[in-house]
């Protein structure tokens, strides 16, 4: 984003209505308002209501020539946006990161035809989507990765367990589950697991679920796709713009809707 918010501005062009689902602190959104020329409005999309009011006041401060218009909501539904009180040009989604990778290839499809559906679809105007994808790579740099040296991603798979814990008053024992991440070429992607590594048992939710040593749950998917790939996958879409890397492990794509 850094090195190509320009031309991504370019692309994009001048007085667009700006939405970001799964916004979080809103964060990466400032290298894109810098770079676009007078964008008239920006809605942060967040489930978390206290999270969601907090960034937004900041970006208000921060750019006082924007209207922020902040959304609480499930962003896997239909959504409204507000109106701007000045016209805009286009809408854009902005969906940065690689959240996308997440979701396999149908719920994939089916939120991009939402994300459609927001930006406007059959406008003199077509409505665009700013989207990061990590990219296919040697599949021992993403072993590397998802089974790394300092344990960062083993921590943040364990916490699921504990933040369950947290949430619902599990009787779990975290320290009997590790962290295990494989590459499936075949479905390019990657699959992470807390592994048992003896007997156990916990009740959640009134119910009892044991496991055995060698047992798994499966707590997330990794999507890696090409260029070509992921145009498949974001078939409401034409594309328009597409940014990498230099060692093309990460992209930026700019689409607008067909």
């Amino acid at each position: 984003m850094r090195d190509h918010a320009a031309d991504i501005a370019d692309a994009i062009g001048p007085n667009a209505y700006l939405a970001e689902p799964g916004s979080g602190s809103s964060a990466k959104v400032h290298l894109l308002l810098d770079a676009l020329d007078d964008p008239v409005a920006y809605a942060p999309i967040e489930i978390s209501r206290k999270h969601l009011l907090e960034s937004a006041h900041r970006l208000a401060e921060r750019y006082p020539d924007i209207d922020i218009l902040p959304v609480c909501a499930d962003y896997t539904h239909d959504i409204r946006l507000p109106d701007a009180p000045r016209p805009e040009r286009k809408r854009v989604a902005y969906f940065p990161g690689s959240t996308i990778g997440n979701f396999r290839a149908d719920d994939a499809r089916d939120f991009l035809n939402l994300l459609a559906d927001l930006v406007g679809r059959n406008t003199d105007q077509p409505g665009g989507l700013l989207i990061g994808t990590d990219l296919r790579k040697d599949a021992d740099v993403l072993h590397r990765a998802y089974n790394d040296e300092h344990g960062v991603t083993a921590a943040f798979n364990v916490n699921a367990l504990l933040h369950l814990a947290r949430l619902a008053d599990a009787d779990l024992d975290a320290s009997a589950f590790t962290h295990r991440a494989d590459w499936n070429d075949a479905k390019s992607r990657i699959e992470m697991h807390l592994v048992a590594e003896r007997d156990t048992a916990f009740t959640l939710a009134g119910q009892r679920f044991a496991f055995a040593a060698g047992d798994t749950i499966r707590t997330e998917l990794s999507h890696k796709y090409t260029r070509h790939s992921f145009d498949l996958i974001a078939e409401a879409f034409e594309p328009v713009g597409y940014w990498a890397d230099e060692r093309g492990w990460f992209a930026v794509r700019y689409y607008e809707v067909r």
